[in-house]
């Protein structure tokens, strides 16, 4: 029986990166999962709140332990995270007067004007047969069954994105503008079937996948093969400079997620809301017939499989002013051909023939000719000349459409750049010059050019640090390390001197990577500047 089968759940992948030309440490992204209780979460902290870095963090991590929150508690369920974000907070104002730091004062501002951190969230926990949802916001669940895109939660397009998305707020009294949608997706056990895939993605990236799929281009093949924290830099990299479409510069977070022998029945999911009268929110790219009136449901299948040929030459043809020619030649010719039709008598209850002298009939045919015949050469070319318009026309658009093909089933390629940064080398902040971070290389490494300007590059190259080197950092984020100065920054983990990197001139966080060959060691990723 299906209950017997217990949901086999994946995660592919998961990592969460910066805006362009900030850290690790500016990041208001936060994810987190637990695998032995099947439980996912990402949340977005609005860049222009208080302290949302921690409010996020925090979220993603009560849910990681907590993850019962439904329609009736979310708000009760808010509340110890509260308690805990203002706690933290005013650590942060004690460290900061302490440190004789006059940012201490803006902290105090904030504190006593009540000021809030907001967050977007997706909270998602398999249990039996379901996938339990919480979301608020515009992070998006992409659900994929195979390659096809069957479901997004709870945006449907791209020009759904905009300034003022939903929120978790970090004081009770923020949380009266927006609520939260909780959804049971019903897990059928089926085999074989299609891998179902389930994406998380903040704001971001959720924008440039509907773009990518509403252009019927194949963005989860993409995905799927991000296996490692710098393969996802370099794919944020591409899609920032993509000249078809673009991705914003904003903190972006990726969690995929695999589910196998499963499929979604096409009625099960429904939204839990405190509204009840609202309609569920889903994808117009949902296989879910009911989404579409009756008389569209083939229309729509038709697009879906040959979304070029919606254009007929028919169509253009009627569009191009072949209708109005002929209504216009038969407006035109009506009172000639009135010339030869008797009139009839309306005062008569039967109509009789009106005989005209022989005479009038003749100057009435000469008459008419003199008028028709150029009438006929007039139309006559001009008829020619729309036609010949409407063949360019109709040629223009079936170039335009095959070009257009041709560009969005071709996916530009990614292909990363590398370059050898010498001994002795000098290794800036940012491309001012103005603070170094390893006064020299230790000796010559490879590293991947990420960008480039008139007189400077930048690049990333991934490190190790052994544990005796790091300091204990209360301010780093759970995937953040912090590193003392002048100690060694390594290629590869290992003591041997020839593996060195180079010195920091001072205390440095960096991102840490997943890495558990060697507990002693951690492994991060270091970007930085050279002159060219």
């Amino acid at each position: 029986m299906e209950s017997h089968h217990k949901v086999s759940v994946i995660r592919r992948f998961s990592d969460r990166t910066h805006k362009e030309m900030e850290t690790i440490s500016g990041c208001q992204d936060n994810f987190s999962y637990n695998e032995a209780k099947n439980c996912f979460a990402i949340a977005d902290g609005a860049t222009q709140s208080f302290y949302s870095s921690i409010w996020s963090k925090l979220l993603v991590d009560y849910f990681f332990e907590n993850p019962q929150i439904d329609k009736n508690n979310w708000q009760e369920w808010l509340k110890p995270i509260q308690e805990q974000w203002l706690e933290e907070v005013k650590a942060e104002l004690q460290k900061a007067k302490s440190g004789n730091n006059f940012a201490w004062i803006e902290i105090y501002n904030g504190l006593n004007g009540f000021q809030p951190a907001t967050s977007t969230f997706i909270g998602l926990q398999f249990i039996e047969n379901q996938a339990k949802v919480s979301i608020v916001g515009d992070s998006c669940l992409f659900i994929f069954q195979g390659d096809k895109l069957i479901k997004t939660y709870l945006l449907q397009k791209s020009a759904d994105f905009n300034n003022r998305p939903g929120y978790f707020g970090s004081y009770p009294k923020n949380n009266n503008d927006y609520k939260p949608e909780f959804l049971d997706i019903e897990l059928k056990y089926k085999q074989p079937s299609d891998k179902l895939y389930f994406v998380l993605a903040t704001d971001a990236l959720a924008e440039y996948i509907f773009k990518y799929t509403e252009q019927q281009r194949d963005i989860l093949t993409t995905l799927l093969k991000i296996s490692s924290e710098q393969e996802f830099e370099n794919f944020v990299k591409y899609a920032r400079q993509d000249d078809t479409i673009k991705m914003k510069n904003d903190d972006v977070t990726l969690m995929i997620l695999e589910v196998r022998d499963r499929e979604i029945p096409s009625s099960s999911t429904q939204p839990i809301k405190e509204n009840e009268g609202n309609p569920p929110i889903v994808s117009p790219l949902s296989d879910e017939t009911e989404q579409f009136p009756k008389e569209d449901e083939n229309n729509y299948s038709n697009v879906e499989e040959n979304p070029q040929d919606n254009t007929s030459d028919q169509k253009l043809q009627d569009t191009s002013g072949f209708a109005k020619i002929s209504s216009n030649l038969q407006t035109l010719l009506q009172p000639l051909l009135s010339l030869f039709m008797p009139p009839r008598n309306s005062t008569s209850s039967t109509s009789q023939p009106t005989k005209y002298p022989v005479i009038k009939r003749i100057d009435g045919i000469r008459n008419i000719l003199f008028v028709f015949i150029p009438l006929n050469i007039f139309l006559s070319a001009t008829t020619l000349y729309f036609i010949s318009q409407t063949d360019n026309k109709i040629n223009s658009i079936k170039t335009e459409q095959s070009s257009n093909s041709n560009s969005s089933s071709q996916v530009t390629e990614y292909k990363p750049k590398y370059m050898n940064l010498k001994k002795g080398n000098q290794i800036y902040k940012d491309q001012d010059f103005q603070e170094i971070i390893i006064p020299a290389l230790s000796d010559s490494s490879q590293v991947l050019i990420l960008e480039e300007g008139e007189e400077w590059i930048k690049f990333q190259i991934d490190l190790y640090a052994n544990q005796a080197i790091l300091n204990e950092c209360s301010t780093c984020a759970r995937d953040e390390i912090e590193i003392k100065p002048k100690t060694n920054l390594r290629t590869l983990a290992s003591e041997s001197e020839g593996d060195v990197f180079g010195q920091l001139s001072e205390p440095s966080k960096f991102k840490k990577l997943e890495f558990d060959s060697l507990p002693n060691w951690s492994k991060f990723t270091f970007v930085g500047y050279v002159k060219k």
